[in-house]
């Protein structure tokens, strides 16, 4: 972290901003008014590019600004067909409560990207199903994520398993399936620390010990 921050000080282009803003500072917890100053730097930069509006979509709804960040992420959508905008919409709508956008956004991937859907997108499709009541969609995406995370971590299926129990508050098997992806090393987990539908889990003793084995409390602060 120390070493991706020091690297942007002494090239601050706008692929190392994008970087940062895009992944390592939102998902570590990095000060999120530094965070939103850079993903405003990026689109100023970079306008034309659906990363742009990704970073700044994110570092709007981490930053409490809520309408900038739909109005962001909805006019990205406007303008770019891109995998990486559609995700982060569906998780953004998803954190502000707007089940039905999720999975308009999300059908909308895979209509644009057939294949496989990636299990972030089957966590948040199943997520939003369930706040629905529509069950049997809910059951079925479910299913599919328990199939990827049997054969594959790719994806990080198990992480996305506990975040949908997070949400439906069966918190033992959240975290039984947060030992799964740690166990397979899923990518994902380094998002654990601020993905809003984990906040369920925060007063669970198990969450301090998870957070203190996976060395998120020895993160340093912003250079």
């Amino acid at each position: 972290y120390s070493i991706a921050l020091r690297g942007y000080e002494l090239h601050p282009s706008t692929a190392n901003k994008e970087g940062l803003t895009n992944t390592l500072l939102p998902a570590l917890g990095d000060d999120p008014q530094r965070n939103y100053k850079l993903a405003l730097e990026v689109m100023e930069e970079s306008p034309l590019e659906p990363s742009s509006w990704v970073v700044k979509g994110l570092a709007a709804y981490f930053v409490g600004k809520p309408d900038e960040a739909i109005e962001t992420l909805e006019e990205g959508l406007t303008k770019f067909s891109h995998n990486n905008l559609y995700t982060t919409a569906g998780r953004v709508f998803y954190w502000l409560e707007k089940y039905e956008r999720v999975i308009g956004v999300l059908e909308a991937y895979s209509t644009e990207f057939p294949g496989p859907v990636p299990a972030r997108n089957l966590g948040y499709l199943a997520a939003a199903h369930y706040k629905l009541g529509n069950q049997q969609e809910y059951e079925s995406l479910m299913e599919e994520l328990r199939i990827q995370a049997a054969t594959s971590p790719i994806g990080s299926p198990a992480f996305h398993l506990a975040m949908v129990n997070a949400q439906t508050g069966d918190y033992d098997t959240a975290f039984n399936w947060l030992d799964k992806a740690i166990e397979d090393k899923e990518v994902e987990l380094y998002w654990l620390k601020v993905e809003p539908p984990f906040q369920p889990l925060y007063d669970d003793p198990r969450w301090d010990v998870l957070m203190e084995e996976m060395g998120f409390n020895d993160i340093p602060k912003s250079l």
